[in-house]
């Protein structure tokens, strides 16, 4: 198990968006990955998991779902659910690269 995968989801977002930091992102930009991190750790606190190795691509399929779920309760059209997947895909892959 690499470093990354043993810490929790709450301490790899700064972790992410410092790196997004370093290869020069927009800050309107990292401000949005934030956010959509925050609402994805928050999915993950309410189903007890609070680890970066416990993060699957299942898991990431079922919150996706959540997102479309949620838009269509709503009426919203909104391309977070994409957005909140790549990115919670890319920051579990920093736990393979760590």
């Amino acid at each position: 198990m690499s470093a990354a995968a043993g810490r929790t989801l709450v301490e790899m977002v700064p972790i992410y968006t410092e790196a997004m930091e370093i290869r020069h992102y927009s800050p309107h930009t990292i401000e949005t990955q934030r956010m959509l991190l925050r609402w994805f750790v928050q999915f993950c606190a309410e189903r007890e998991i609070h680890h970066l190795h416990a993060v699957t691509r299942e898991l990431v399929e079922r919150y996706q779902r959540h997102l479309y779920l949620l838009r269509v309760k709503i009426g919203s059209p909104s391309r977070h659910g994409s957005s909140a997947g790549a990115c919670v895909l890319a920051i579990s892959n920093t736990r393979q690269r760590a």
